[in-house]
């Protein structure tokens, strides 16, 4: 069985070697390693050639430089370009590695024995900047249920799993692909919050480094993890009714603290007060004062607010050039701080403050329409008429 790893980089020559040590001592041998250079400016590819050519893996690794468009887009350049589409897929970062030289036996063992396993998951063992262990991050056991998708829902769309897994390939081009690379949802549930057949297993496969200077505290870091945050919070709202939503997400905080299971309370209908849940996700990363200064996350707020069954807006002649998937949030979001957006998205941010429930394009603009209201989060909520 084959393993294609998935490796994208970003301007990590002084980590790379390492992380690739920990992929050359593996005792499996039957894989393949593709790296994407997300525009790297340090010496990446310099110390790619050198590695390849001094431990003689030319045959093991290969590489593309791309114009940097960020980890999403880069991962999925990659996986255009695998020629192997079968066997496992597992996305190592650049600055991770991985646990023992026994990861990939042991991954490829258990999905001989367990043939009807769409992917599987472990806890990840923590390691600092030096490669120190400093702990371990559990992850919850994955049991495919509606109350998995509800309990999702009450974490306010952050991951309650990983989306560090061992896939097969159909499994990742199917689904994952489209989840997680792009729309940047949680990779095991998908914009129709269907689940996979998923187990957790008890090796962990990384040693996942932590730094400090942890990419969420920047601003940008913020704002894209907010994004897709609340892509799938929404989706989940549309689905599924948990009452009592501050309150049920003070008690399941306690409950993980206390190391204890919660059984949330839901019901399959679209969740009441999405205003109020919604500005309560997005206050979690962004305060009231500051919301004006992000024209897009104002504008969801108040599209709920707002919510008109009688409102209709048009957008016709819509091109691709206006689309952004959710891979595409950093760029959508650098334009938005900077407010560079186009004037289509400032007009549609306009009409969304109206909260409008139909939208009228024509037949051409229908699958740009489409993948923009799903980037804006508000699919689900509204009525497309195509002329």
């Amino acid at each position: 069985m084959k393993v294609n790893i998935l490796m994208p980089t970003y301007n990590d020559a002084d980590s790379i070697c390492e992380t690739l040590d920990s992929v050359k001592n593996q005792t499996y041998t039957n894989y393949h390693l593709t790296i994407v250079i997300d525009g790297s400016s340090d010496n990446t590819i310099e110390v790619l050639k050198k590695y390849i050519e001094d431990n003689n893996m030319a045959d093991k690794i290969s590489y593309i430089y791309q114009e940097n468009k960020d980890q999403l887009n880069a991962l999925k350049n990659g996986f255009s370009k695998l020629k192997d589409k079968n066997g496992l897929i597992y996305i190592l970062h650049s600055d991770d590695l991985f646990n023992n030289e026994n990861v990939l036996k042991d991954a490829v063992n258990y999905f001989e024995n367990n043939k009807d396993v769409d992917a599987i998951m472990a806890d990840l063992n923590i390691i600092n900047g030096e490669s120190t262990l400093v702990g371990v991050q559990k992850v919850r056991k994955y049991k495919k249920s509606e109350r998995l998708i509800a309990l999702q829902g009450l974490w306010l769309g952050r991951n309650l799993l990983v989306d560090f897994a061992f896939w097969k390939y159909e499994v990742f081009a199917k689904y994952v692909f489209n989840n997680y690379l792009t729309w940047n949802t949680p990779a095991w549930l998908n914009l129709d919050c269907e689940l996979l057949n998923i187990k957790k297993v008890d090796f962990p496969f990384i040693k996942y480094r932590v730094f400090e200077e942890n990419y969420i505290n920047s601003e940008i870091g913020v704002i894209n993890v907010l994004n897709g945050e609340l892509r799938t919070e929404l989706n989940i709202l549309y689905r599924y009714n948990i009452p009592m939503f501050k309150v049920q997400y003070f008690l399941f905080r306690a409950f993980n603290k206390l190391k204890l299971p919660y059984r949330v309370i839901y019901s399959k209908k679209e969740q009441r007060n999405i205003y109020k849940v919604i500005k309560f996700l997005i206050n979690k990363r962004i305060k009231d004062e500051d919301i004006s200064k992000y024209p897009y996350y104002e504008s969801i707020l108040n599209f709920f607010k707002n919510y008109n069954t009688n409102e209709v807006v048009n957008l016709y002649n819509v091109n691709e050039k206006e689309v952004y998937l959710g891979s595409d949030m950093r760029s959508f979001n650098k334009k938005m701080l900077k407010g560079e957006l186009s004037n289509f998205y400032y007009d549609l941010f306009n009409k969304m403050n109206d909260g409008f429930s139909t939208v009228q394009t024509d037949k051409d603009s229908y699958p740009n329409v489409v993948n923009i209201l799903k980037f804006m989060g508000v699919y689900d909520y509204v009525k497309i008429h195509v002329d």
